[in-house]
């Protein structure tokens, strides 16, 4: 990866990475992907034109959709790319061919689109007029459903009619909801679950079926979006009702069967003696403002089968709405993580919050839970102006210890500024298996009334870092030796912020503290950005052994005054297309930097002088390379 800006020769005594925003010293390095008008792979000629946002796979490969112009006088074309700043990749194009579709059918259009760590991709697009899901988890791009088709597992002439967006895990398997069509569809069974994790695709759950285990013979009624982890179990919020009640539960599974993790009735676990989940919510957006118990996937899944989710109780405080609150299972194991009225645990001299959940979680490899909740301040309290009189946060919670990341009203500098975080906190919010959060938030300056759009992540420290902010300048040029700074917009920054890594939703932060985000300028451009948050490279180390010394010297001098390529690309650490002096002076200023290999792995280490010498030397070239890399 190509990384911004390092300028040689002014920072030999220590590689500064460019840091954004936050005073606490954490490191960020930016890597551009793309920009509107670079060249479309793929496609001679043309240049891009808009980006959607992009995922991110395990080596920090990205896709996403775009658009390019075919010239002045049409309209945008479409397609979906994938790799890096050292190259990009067609995966499908609108007017190719779409392979396994009907003769002469092609591409029309492309959505969702979404990467595993594998660096698979899985997308809707438009083909013959249809919606239809494609996915590469097979080892080729080929279609995995299409409105019109059959729908498996299904009555004879019932179809696909609406696809939902697919959820691809890390095997590369697929699930997803769709609505159905057809002379037997009635309002009780016109959506459904299905899924390839068997091979073949098959059905996971219809509207109408039986319920599993319910004494009651009731149906499925309403069902949420799934999610999926890499060992291809599914999960999933379901409705259901018979003629003896009607009731809700959080399903694990897959096609040929599922069974509750939770549903109404049971004990909620964290609640006094005697309480039980109640009404129609799992798996939903809780609100503690207006009891809203609409059906919105507020469920996570991870490797291990653990899950998190929302639910509701009876309140507890004697009111009409009920609370609502989140859960996780692991291991069979039932636990609360927070509900409505109790202690949320978060600090403020002003105010006792109390309050809980309102948003998706997410759930890391290792069990760490991040989300959004709502605070309503009981004490006196100057709210931040907007706010009113509750406060949003982000929070995690790592094996019961509940950690706040961000409140409204919490001041932070910004450039040198303080600013607060207003009430658009954390919803939703992502992590990794580094423990790492990232989430969306509005800033408020009292100074000038001005709220504005900002991305936030964590490093592996745990350090809050400012990736981007609208109004902020930002430097898309990766060469060191060329800034290009552009003014973000007042809404232009923008990523997948919904996923622990592990549930098949987009991905945005993988696990190696890579952030994948979109910026929008003032001046009408756009690109595809990747932050990196993890641990910082060790700045000179071309080899990658781990230590500065003589076999990385001998990278730089074996391809000295070359340009890059046909010059090796590891003895250009300055990303300038030009092996010179800033690559000496990388290797020199970090010398003996890291741990030195066994004494019999190494071959002789210049003596310091003779290394000095050799900077001078280095010196004294400047201009001739230059002079003839310009001719």
């Amino acid at each position: 990866m190509k990384i911004r800006p390092i300028r040689a020769l002014s920072l030999v005594a220590g590689i500064v990475m460019f840091v954004l925003g936050q005073p606490a010293g954490a490191a960020v390095t930016f890597e551009t992907v793309a920009l509107t008008g670079d060249a479309v792979p793929g496609v001679p000629g043309q240049n891009f034109a808009v980006f959607n946002r992009p995922t991110i796979s395990a080596s920090g490969d990205v896709a996403f959709a775009a658009r390019y112009t075919v010239n002045p006088f049409t309209n945008l074309r479409e397609g979906v790319w994938s790799g890096n700043s050292t190259g990009l990749q067609p995966v499908a194009i609108i007017g190719a061919a779409a392979p396994g579709a009907g003769p002469g059918e092609t591409f029309q259009g492309f959505r969702d689109v979404r990467f595993n760590a594998a660096g698979e991709a899985a997308f809707k697009a438009v083909v013959g007029g249809d919606f239809s899901i494609w996915s590469e988890g097979g080892g080729s791009l080929s279609m995995v459903a299409r409105a019109g088709d059959q729908a498996p597992g299904a009555s004879a002439g019932t179809v696909f009619n609406e696809l939902n967006e697919p959820r691809l895990n890390n095997a590369g398997q697929v699930v997803f909801r769709a609505t159905l069509a057809g002379p037997n569809v009635t309002a009780n069974n016109d959506e459904g679950i299905w899924s390839d994790v068997g091979g073949a695709l098959a059905k996971v759950v219809q509207g109408g079926d039986t319920v599993p285990g319910n004494p009651f013979a009731a149906t499925f009624t309403e069902l949420s979006d799934p999610v999926i982890n890499t060992p291809g179990q599914i999960a999933f919020g379901g409705n259901y009702a018979g003629v003896n009640g009607s009731g809700s539960a959080v399903w694990l599974g897959a096609p040929g069967g599922i069974s509750p993790v939770a549903q109404t009735g049971d004990l909620a676990p964290g609640s006094p003696p005697g309480v039980e989940f109640t009404g129609q919510s799992f798996g939903s957006f809780i609100s503690i403002f207006n009891g809203s118990n609409s059906l919105a996937a507020a469920l996570a899944i991870n490797d291990a089968g653990e899950v998190a989710f929302s639910a509701s109780i009876p309140n507890q405080d004697g009111g009409a709405l009920p609370d609502g609150g989140m859960w996780k299972s692991s291991n069979g194991t039932l636990s609360m993580l927070h509900r409505n009225g109790t202690d949320a645990q978060v600090s403020n001299p002003q105010a006792d919050h109390k309050g809980c959940c309102n948003g998706t979680p997410v759930i890391n490899a290792d069990g760490l839970i991040a989300y959004g909740t709502s605070l309503l301040a009981t004490g006196p309290w100057n709210p931040t102006p907007g706010v009113g009189g509750s406060l949003t946060s982000v929070m995690t919670n790592d094996h019961g210890t509940v950690d706040q990341l961000a409140r409204a009203d919490q001041s932070v500098i910004v450039n040198g500024t303080p600013v607060l975080f207003d009430a658009d906190l954390g919803f939703p919010v992502a992590a990794n298996a580094a423990g790492q959060v990232a989430f969306m938030a509005s800033l408020f300056d009292p100074a000038t009334g001005s709220r504005t759009r900002s991305l936030w992540a964590t490093d592996t420290d745990g350090v809050l870092t400012l990736i981007a902010r609208a109004g902020d300048q930002f430097d898309v040029n990766d060469d060191p030796l060329i800034d290009d700074f552009r003014t973000i917009n007042h809404e232009g920054v923008s990523a997948w912020t919904h996923s622990g890594g592990q549930d098949g939703r987009p991905v945005s932060f993988n696990d190696a503290g890579q952030l994948a985000y979109f910026l929008n300028f003032t001046d009408g451009s756009s690109g595809i950005f990747v932050a990196s948050l993890g641990s910082p490279p060790l700045i000179g180390d071309l080899d990658g052994d781990g230590f500065v010394g003589i076999t990385d010297l001998n990278l730089v001098l074996g391809a000295w005054n070359q340009n890059v390529p046909p010059g090796d690309p590891l003895a250009d650490p300055s990303g300038d297309g030009f092996v010179g002096i800033e690559d000496l002076n990388i290797v020199l200023g970090n010398w003996n930097a890291g741990t030195q290999p066994p004494v019999e792995a190494l071959d002789v280490v210049p003596e310091p002088g003779s290394l000095l010498l050799l900077g001078a030397g280095g010196l004294g070239l400047l201009g001739r390379g230059r002079w003839r890399r310009s001719r």
